[in-house]
């Protein structure tokens, strides 16, 4: 149930050092989340988190949108000079997506992700303030 849903995000995440936010369709049903973790104020840093599970509901803008609005809000709101991601390799829409709106790659865990029974590699990704806009 989406209240349930809701409940499970707000407390699931509640730590100083971290936002989260549902990211709903244009009805309002939750597609997925996103966040700030690790925010490290005293390096002016941050790690970004984002996940619609359903392929429904990929490539619809919902990821672009809420991408852009948690960038926003790490580099205006909280004085963020990074913000980091970590892609799955296998994810070729989202690093290509990534390095669009100016990501750049910064390394590779080899075999650093484990999903259904298969290794692929974790590419680590960040943009900076000034390459934001």
């Amino acid at each position: 149930d989406e209240e349930a849903e809701k409940e499970r995000i707000t407390n699931g995440h509640k730590k100083k050092d971290s936002v989260w936010y549902t990211i709903t369709d244009l009805e309002g049903n939750i597609i997925g989340e996103t966040g700030l973790l690790r925010m490290w104020s005293a390096w002016n840093c941050t790690d970004l988190s984002i996940i619609i599970p359903d392929p429904e509901m990929q490539q619809r803008g919902y990821g672009t949108e809420a991408i852009s609005l948690m960038l926003n809000l790490a580099f205006d709101h909280y004085e963020m000079n990074r913000v980091a991601i970590g892609v799955v390799g296998l994810n070729t829409n989202a690093l290509k997506f990534y390095r669009k709106i100016g990501f750049k790659q910064e390394g590779i865990q080899e075999q650093g992700y484990y999903y259904n029974n298969e290794y692929s590699d974790f590419i680590m990704m960040r943009i900076l303030r000034h390459e934001w806009r």
